[in-house]
């Protein structure tokens, strides 16, 4: 594709609509919410319908990483100009192959709440108080990540004060792996199995409020429980594999999503020993 593109800012026009037609085919096979090939000084040489310009800091710094090191580079979650959440990835087009000249690059914008926030929404809901919840510290705030249950248009606008330790997410990003007892976004006690994915900064909450498993319930419903905490870490190290598969492809994508879902199957264990669920089936 990289010939092509040069033929079209050789002589524009000459492969514009080959150019828009790839766009548009890869666009709509991947289920990207937009896609476009950008100059090395970020104007557009061909884009899908929408696609918006690139103003948002996340953007323009990945932009000036990936023009440097003539790779490729996915954002963090970031607010796009139209306050709507947003993950582009970013890949450097060299003009005669890998290691040459960058001729420009690609921008591919992903909307989360098409195929990741989904994701993490998987775990089943036995209990209409079980949730997942991404968070990641920004200066002395905790940002939630995704869009909360109870808390309207939340996702990456959502704040809560770091210091505030009962606060599972606060706890989680302050280095707590496990089972954790605290309040959640709302003032609510919750219980909570907690993890964390190193790279991006992520911590991951799953949650239940303690008077949903404190009140009298029944066998199988403590059961079901231990079974929406097992799928919720689950979904911890898809989300892992997901974003790994994302950057970049090969043996170390392998071993890391291999090492994350370890980690999940450890939180688990660590979850069901202080849990209880643990409790209510060793007595």
């Amino acid at each position: 594709m990289g010939e092509i593109v040069s033929e079209e800012i050789s002589k524009p026009g000459s492969k514009r609509a080959l150019i828009d037609a790839w766009l548009n085919d890869h666009t709509a096979q991947k289920l990207y919410d937009s896609m476009a090939f950008l100059s090395t000084k970020g104007a557009i040489i061909a884009a899908t319908p929408g696609y918006p310009p690139g103003t948002e800091k996340e953007f323009k710094k990945a932009f000036t990483l990936v023009s440097r090191s003539r790779t490729a580079l996915i954002t963090d979650l970031y607010l796009a100009a139209d306050g709507r959440p947003r993950i582009s990835m970013l890949i450097s087009i060299s003009a005669g192959g890998r290691g040459g000249k960058t001729l420009c690059m690609l921008a591919v914008n992903i909307d989360p709440q098409a195929e990741f926030y989904p994701l993490v929404k998987a775990a089943p809901s036995f209990f209409p108080t079980v949730e997942t919840t991404l968070a990641r510290k920004e200066g002395q705030n905790i940002l939630f990540l995704n869009e909360l249950n109870y808390a309207k248009d939340s996702a990456l606008k959502l704040k809560r004060s770091f210091s505030n330790t009962a606060l599972p997410s606060a706890a989680a990003l302050q280095g707590r792996l496990g089972f954790f007892e605290g309040v959640d976004y709302r003032g609510e006690n919750v219980f909570s199995a907690i993890g964390h994915i190193e790279d991006p900064g992520w911590a991951v909450i799953t949650k239940i409020d303690q008077d949903t498993i404190l009140a009298p319930v029944k066998t199988r419903e403590y059961l079901a429980l231990a079974l929406i905490m097992l799928a919720a870490l689950m979904v911890y190290g898809m989300v892992y594999i997901f974003l790994q598969i994302r950057e970049k492809t090969g043996q170390e994508t392998i071993r890391r999503a291999e090492a994350a879902l370890r980690e999940s199957e450890q939180v688990f264990r660590e979850f069901m020993e202080h849990s209880p669920v643990y409790i209510f089936f060793k007595d």
